[in-house]
């Protein structure tokens, strides 16, 4: 009974191991400062590994810099996480951050 018992405790314990592995979750925050006040979240992609999340990321960060960059606002590219954008006494700040699919930022 022992032995069926550790048997049953392994299985489960390879399983847990073999979902360590969780699905990696792209996420841009927006968070405004000066006349409006705020952070915004919002999911891009899911990915099966981190690194895959990370290659996303810095691909995602410098085609939104590129796709956006009109007009004459004051621009900073900190791309590959994240980029400023200045208009008047207002700033807005776009970050680019991987997750496990576990973790929801909004809360």
């Amino acid at each position: 009974m022992k032995k069926v018992l550790w048997a049953i405790f392994l299985i489960l314990l390879m399983n847990g191991i073999a979902n360590a592995e969780n699905a990696w979750v792209l996420w841009k925050k927006d968070k405004a400062i000066g006349t409006m006040n705020y952070t915004h979240w919002e999911r891009i992609s899911a990915w099966p590994n981190f690194d895959q999340c990370e290659r996303a990321k810095i691909g995602y960060c410098a085609g939104f810099f590129q796709v956006d960059k009109v007009g004459s606002k004051s621009w900073a590219n900190l791309c590959p996480d994240a980029y400023q954008i200045n208009i008047g006494d207002a700033s807005l700040y776009v970050e680019f951050l991987c997750f496990p699919d576990t973790i929801d930022p909004r809360k």
